[in-house]
């Protein structure tokens, strides 16, 4: 361990103590830190950084804290736990994750804005990021469980994208937003794509990415929230879809649905855009309404319930997958804006309002095609 201060810095009880004005700095081998074990404290008034690899003796809990900037410009290796605070006085810094990142335990960053420029972070239990998250490469985050507590996004819109992933089999979740403020993705700077591959939360009102996002897991909506691809990528919801809350969906491509929507908990509402088209593989539940503005096709039976209001602007082909399915509607007003083809049985309900070609411009009305209708 060698300093750049006075002769009055001294290093007694495994504690490094100074005393000189201006600041000492110091430097310290990589040697002397694969020597220490346990629960290693380092602290810093201004700066920390890593320079080079540090192989960390199996186990090793590390905790940093610096009142500006952290930086890890190499590997750290054998760490069990790793908590780092920034930004504890100086909010001009930051956290800077410049090597790919590998812990056995949790991992924490709390800073005012973690910038991860290292491809792949992985713990073997949970990661939190406390303050913004900045990518600046396309990024594979690998834990049990991912929490954002602020925004996410690319260093340059449209540039770096985000794969969150767990263990194996174990698919993990991630949440997006702590519930207060505006805690979008892609907000400011769109990602590039976003894939979940386990379960998501989203609670920041808003994701943005210039291609596609897919939802492998479950999700769930936290608050009203917007997804948007800004050049047509897919939009798809591969497990079960839930939350007291409306969910809107923007891509001149394909949003697709494989599961369940709010089926345990039914949104507000749901609304998906035109151009594109939708796909709908399983029943679908809404507080308010259901619009549906794209083209729809049914890849399995489907009954859809509303509040208020079940909305078809397009066409419906009933048989996209070659079996023709059945189409159940149960709402106060049921409308058809153009023709359904492919469908086995459809049916609206008793007691709600069935609209005919209400938006189809002179097109004549709803044609069912070799289908049983009841109407």
């Amino acid at each position: 361990i060698t300093d750049t201060g006075g002769d009055d810095s001294q290093i007694a009880d495994g504690v490094i103590n100074f005393f000189d004005s201006p600041l000492v700095d110091f430097a310290i081998c990589d040697e002397s830190l694969e020597a220490l074990n346990g629960n290693v404290l380092l602290q810093a008034l201004v700066d920390i950084y890593f320079m080079q690899r540090v192989d960390f003796q199996p186990g090793t809990n590390l905790k940093l804290e610096a009142g500006r900037t952290i930086a890890f410009n190499a590997q750290l290796t054998g760490l069990n736990n790793l908590e780092v605070f920034a930004t504890q006085s100086d909010p001009t810094g930051g956290i800077f994750l410049n090597a790919p990142m590998t812990v056995g335990g949790k991992a924490v960053f709390d800073g005012e804005r973690t910038f991860i420029n290292g491809f792949t972070v992985t713990s073997g239990a949970e990661q939190e990021y406390f303050g913004a998250v900045d990518l600046c490469q396309d990024t594979t985050l690998t834990a049990t469980f991912v929490k954002f507590y602020n925004t996410v996004d690319s260093t340059t819109a449209g540039d770096h994208g985000l794969t969150v992933r767990g263990h194996g089999s174990k698919q993990g979740i991630v949440t997006f937003g702590d519930g207060t403020g505006s805690d979008a993705v892609g907000g400011a700077r769109e990602l590039e794509y976003l894939s979940v591959l386990g379960d998501s939360n989203v609670n920041g009102g808003l994701v943005v990415t210039k291609l596609f996002q897919t939802y492998l897991g479950n999700t769930f909506l936290g608050a009203d929230t917007e997804m948007r691809s800004l050049e047509n990528g897919l939009i798809r919801f591969g497990g079960p879809l839930n939350g007291a809350a409306s969910l809107d969906v923007f891509t001149g491509g394909l949003t697709r649905f494989d599961g369940a929507v709010g089926g345990a908990t039914p949104l507000q509402s749901l609304f998906t855009d035109a151009p594109g088209a939708v796909q709908v593989g399983a029943g679908m539940d809404a507080a308010d309404f259901i619009e549906l503005n794209d083209p729809a096709r049914l890849v399995s039976d489907v009954e859809m319930t509303a509040g208020n209001r079940v909305q078809f602007s397009s066409t419906i082909d009933g048989n996209f997958d070659g079996t023709k399915h059945d189409l159940f509607v149960n709402s106060d007003q049921t409308i058809f804006g153009s023709d359904a083809t492919g469908l086995d049985h459809l049916k609206t309900n008793a007691a709600g309002e069935t609209d005919i070609g209400l938006l189809a411009e002179g097109k004549g009305g709803l044609d069912v095609v070799d289908s049983d209708v009841e109407i």
